[in-house]
């Protein structure tokens, strides 16, 4: 991937932007921190100073050689160690014992820098800062301090772990950003190829991918299985036009055909005539049929029909069809058989179901001999319900179960026989919309036609 291409990337943009919040929040939290130790660090100094405070107090009450004596004592450790300062003065500034740097009487707590060197460790160190408290010790001033030096190397301590995180943090975010970017851009531009050329005419294409469950990957495989299905639809598409073609050419012709004859025949009686106007009616209707068929089709394959959804009794309706195909079976010689459980209900378009259900009983009886047994089922199976359609038939060969299914398929494919293939087809796509899984059996002999509506879906 090009480079300015990965810069140009929405991650490494936002990586960018984090990086800088990090920093401006790690800025934040330390300042604070600083401030924080900062305090306790110096209000551990002040305790300190008031502890000597009160120590030299105790003894400037047991008189003045005493208080001399501990401040010169004091003094002399604290000129080593460089972490303190004792002066006792007059009220003029003469120093009567302890350090003599040159400071300004006041009274309260300040902090100086002493321009002083010392033995010891620190006689190196040409000032030092102090946080100096000056109290009255009798007729004379005392001058107590501590070094602010454990707070300045706590505050720049903080200060340079802050600007070395900071940097790390910044340097973990832009490389994380561009691992990022790099990660995405390399998808997204597999998305931008894939749909290019599908735009070519390329339909097979997909987009590569894995299986893991990032937003790109959900992405990546909803778009494949989106065109899966578009693939699908178009195929299927190509091969109705095909069967539409093929199926309507034989009555087209033979209206044609007809008509042509009926009209280049001067001597045509009425009789004829008529005779030939209901062969042309009656192929116009076959015509009709198929059309509004497909049609049918394509309103509940888009789900339209689901708006006229309700609670209905499907054991009456089942009885109901029953009732009306009984006769039929009757009249051929046929054991009708029909057994159901009572309310069983279920939510669905009426029309819709009655339509399925004449269909596949319709197919029974169309394509099995006379005096053929006819068995239908209708009946709870756990919580779901299933209908079935029995014949003793010749059945359907196992091998094309699931072509019945199919538009315009038919096992006789010279297609010779009345009917256009589309009568599974509809049952199929009514089952569907009602959330029913249809599944073909043998009979042993003849076929089972199964309908299961699952509980989640009624």
């Amino acid at each position: 991937m090009p480079l300015l291409k990965l810069f140009q990337s929405s991650a490494l943009r936002l990586a960018i932007v984090y990086a800088l919040a990090f920093s401006v929040s790690v800025g934040l939290l330390f300042s604070l921190m600083i401030w924080m130790v900062s305090s306790e660090v110096a209000s551990q100094l002040k305790t300190q100073i008031d502890q000597d405070v009160a120590l030299f107090g105790m003894a400037a009450k047991e008189g003045d050689e005493n208080l001399f004596e501990s401040v010169r004592l004091h003094a002399a450790l604290a000129q080593q160690e460089g972490d303190a300062f004792y002066s006792l003065r007059e009220s003029n500034g003469r120093v009567l014992a302890g350090q003599t740097a040159p400071l300004a009487l006041f009274e309260g707590l300040r902090k100086f820098t002493v321009p002083e060197k010392r033995e010891g460790p620190h006689k190196d160190d040409e000032e030092e800062t102090f946080l100096i408290r000056s109290f009255v010790a009798g007729d004379k001033i005392m001058l107590v301090g501590r070094s602010m030096e454990s707070v300045l190397e706590t505050r720049e301590l903080l200060l340079r772990s802050g600007l070395s995180l900071s940097g790390f943090g910044i340097v973990i975010a832009l490389l994380g950003g561009l691992l990022v970017g790099y990660q995405s851009s390399r998808r997204i531009e597999n998305i931008t190829r894939t749909a290019q050329e599908i735009m070519a005419g390329k339909l097979s294409s997909r987009i590569p991918g894995d299986k893991g469950q990032n937003e790109l990957s959900r992405l990546a495989q909803t778009i494949n299985t989106m065109l899966d299905k578009i693939e699908d639809l178009l195929i299927g598409m190509q091969r109705v036009t095909d069967d539409i073609a093929h199926d309507l050419r034989t009555p087209l012709a033979r209206l044609k055909q007809n008509l042509d004859k009926t009209s280049r025949n001067t001597d045509t009686s009425i009789e004829e005539l008529h005779t030939a106007l209901e062969n042309a009616e009656i192929e116009v209707d076959t015509i009709l049929e198929t059309f509004s068929a497909l049609l049918r089709i394509a309103q509940i394959e888009a789900g339209s029909r689901k708006k006229r959804f309700t609670r209905l009794d499907l054991s009456a309706l089942f009885v109901k069809i029953a009732d009306a195909y009984a006769p039929v079976a009757e009249a051929e010689g046929r054991l009708f058989t029909v057994r159901t459980e009572p309310e069983i209900m279920l939510t669905g378009d009426k029309n819709l179901l009655t339509q399925m259900l004449a269909n596949i009983i319709e197919n029974a009886l169309r394509h099995t001999p006379e005096k053929t047994p006819i068995e239908l089922s209708l009946s709870h199976n756990g919580d779901d319900v299933i209908l079935c359609v029995s014949d003793h038939g010749s059945g359907i060969p196992q091998e094309s179960h699931a072509d019945v299914f199919k538009r315009f398929y038919r096992l006789e494919q010279s297609r010779t026989t009345p009917g256009s293939g589309l009568g599974m087809s509809l049952v199929y796509a009514i089952a569907k919309i009602h959330g029913a899984v249809i599944a073909l059996r043998d009979n042993n002999p003849g076929l089972i036609v199964e309908l299961r509506f699952l509980r989640s879906l009624h």
